[in-house]
């Protein structure tokens, strides 16, 4: 029956969204901050980094200063989950090509636990997807799928807008994988829906409920005297 747990549930959709911690790289990028032989204060366009710049990381995570690897001894602080990290020493110049190669997340766990909640809400089984029908886990993860794509294309839409000036706006590769996030959320959802259609039928019933049925008070119909 379903998913024997949250942390299996939650580990399946990462996968099917490769949300791992190594699955997703972002390699030689750019790092927003000012270049001014002063400033020593940097931060990464994506957030929740899976590996901080203060450890001995493997190869080739790290920042770079004109294709050097600056040495970990020399990154003071990192808070991972917003991006940014701060120099002792070093300050780059302007014309200093800057750059960082990592891992990063979208989710937290507490995240990806509320979009498999929402889908079992529209799967119409309430909040709780433990153990569901073995027949509904492709749609419960198709929907959560789907949350996931959705959020990660609204998550970076704010954040080209906090963290860029126009005149520093990015190119437009960013705005296109928005697009394809989206795209990619629509096919989920179209997915979902031809799953849990799929499962209804083969139970003799006519698609999934859309809502959790409660049984509640039945007025009698009968006219007052």
């Amino acid at each position: 029956m379903g998913y024997p747990d949250t942390p299996t549930a939650i580990l399946a959709l990462r996968s099917l969204i490769f949300d791992g911690p190594t699955d997703k790289i972002a390699s030689n990028k750019d790092l927003v901050g000012i270049k001014d032989g002063v400033n020593l204060t940097f931060k990464t366009f994506e957030y929740r980094r899976t590996l901080s710049f203060t450890l001995n990381n493997p190869f080739p995570v790290g920042i770079y200063q004109n294709g050097t690897l600056v040495s970990y001894t020399n990154i003071v602080q990192d808070d991972t989950a917003s991006g940014t990290f701060m120099l002792s020493t070093g300050a780059p110049q302007p014309r200093d090509i800057w750059v960082a190669t990592y891992y990063y997340q979208w989710f937290l766990d507490s995240e990806l636990d509320s979009f498999l909640q929402n889908a079992s809400n529209w799967l119409g089984l309430g909040s709780t997807y433990i153990n569901i029908p073995d027949g509904l886990n492709p749609a419960l993860m198709d929907y959560a799928a789907r949350e996931s794509y959705r959020m990660a294309a609204m998550k970076t839409s704010v954040r080209l807008s906090q963290t860029y000036k126009m005149e520093d706006a990015p190119t437009e590769d960013i705005r296109n994988t928005i697009s394809v996030w989206t795209g990619m959320a629509k096919d989920f959802l179209d997915s979902a829906q031809e799953q849990r259609k799929s499962y209804y039928s083969r139970q003799d019933q006519f698609e999934a409920p859309l809502f959790a049925l409660g049984v509640g008070r039945v007025w009698d119909p009968t006219p007052r005297r």
